[in-house]
């Protein structure tokens, strides 16, 4: 799928249910909606791989997710919810994301633009139910949304084939390791060869890891990452810390490690260079495989393999693991009696009366 779904879908559906005064199912019935209609979109406008070098965006396409999950929850009927759907084609952000300084750090923290689209999402529905009109062929035809979007194709099979029966939230993935999901299969297989070898930091002359042109072409081998937003991309940053044996969590990007002299020193133990095995997966399958080869300082080479990262539909976290990463990033924001209130609440959210009863606990304000 093409996009991160989760920064339109979740919050946009948690803002209107809010207001609608939802309850927990009618909130996950929004959500499954909203990231059925917004991914389709999205695969049915993915433009070719040369185009996207040249101009792409997550931002215009996952906005139609606030548009699904408002105009489901406010209850619009069908002839509203299309004037919905053309009106966000007006609303819809330009294509931003390969323009935000991936050759010319820092980057920017507004690189995917999904925040305003889900505004705007919902700003639409909410037109459209006092009875303004949009455009009704906003998807269809040879000028419609997907030359809004800067596309160079559409496949317009996509929105409808399987709808219904297949489901692409079935298909979502997690983040083993807080780093760009591009990072996230080479940290899988340092993580093995470290593990097979007994190997430390110390062992370890150097790290070279194969990957597709894209991550190449934006400097995912950045040695000197001015904030979090470009440690976020940086292989060497990532690689660095799993070397020293950092648990994946929130404090990977507090000052003592993001300013660890060793830290950096260790980074230039890595190099990032193109394979074409990575690319034709890359290209054809849009999977962010990688393949790594190891050098200890004894002179031997060890060499993994990984085509689907931990946390993908094919090699899934555990709700044991997912719990645990959910308790890191909890604790920076909540005390863990409310943390662990919400978890309860989003455990059962089929039986929540209220979905404002998690807004409230993660506010730190319920309980």
């Amino acid at each position: 799928m093409l996009g991160h779904y989760g920064g339109t879908v979740i919050f946009s559906t948690l803002a209107i249910a809010e207001l609608t005064g939802a309850s927990g199912r009618q909130f996950l019935e929004a959500v499954i909606a909203a990231y059925e209609v917004t991914s389709r979109i999205g695969e049915a406008t993915r433009p070719s791989p040369e185009h996207r070098r040249l101009v792409a965006g997550f931002g215009p396409h996952q906005g139609y997710a606030a548009v699904v999950s408002a105009g489901k929850l406010l209850g619009l009927d069908t002839e509203r919810m299309i004037h919905a759907f053309g009106i966000y084609g007006a609303f819809a952000p330009v294509p931003s994301a390969a323009q935000w300084n991936w050759r010319n750090r820092p980057l920017s923290w507004t690189k995917d633009m999904v925040a305003w689209p889900s505004v705007c999402g919902i700003n639409a529905a909410l037109l459209a139910e006092s009875g303004f009109l949009g455009p009704r062929t906003i998807l269809e035809g040879d000028r419609s949304f997907w030359r809004m979007a800067a596309s160079d194709r559409f496949f317009p099979e996509a929105l409808l084939d399987g709808l219904g029966e297949r489901f692409n939230i079935l298909n979502l993935y997690f983040k083993a390791y807080p780093t760009c999901r591009w990072n996230q299969a080479a940290l899988d297989g340092i993580r093995q060869i470290l593990s097979r070898r007994g190997w430390t930091n110390a062992d370890v002359a150097s790290v070279e890891v194969g990957v597709a042109r894209a991550l190449v072409d934006q400097q995912f081998e950045d040695y000197d990452p001015h904030n979090l937003v470009d440690a976020e991309f940086s292989m060497p940053y990532a690689v660095a810390l799993i070397l020293h044996g950092e648990k994946p969590g929130p404090h990977w990007y507090d000052p003592p490690l993001f300013h660890s002299p060793v830290i950096r020193q260790t980074m230039r133990k890595v190099t990032v260079r193109l394979d074409t095995d990575m690319e034709k997966l890359f290209v054809e399958k849009r999977m962010a495989a990688a393949i790594v080869r190891m050098t200890g300082i004894n002179g031997q080479i060890e060499t993994a393999r990984v085509d689907h990262a931990h946390g993908s539909a094919e090699w899934p976290m555990s709700d044991s693991e997912l719990d645990e990463k959910y308790r890191g990033l909890a604790s920076v924001a909540l005390k863990k009696q409310l943390a662990e209130q919400l978890l309860d609440k989003i455990h059962n959210l089929e039986k929540v009366e209220h979905v404002s009863e998690l807004g409230e606990l993660a506010a730190g304000s319920g309980g």
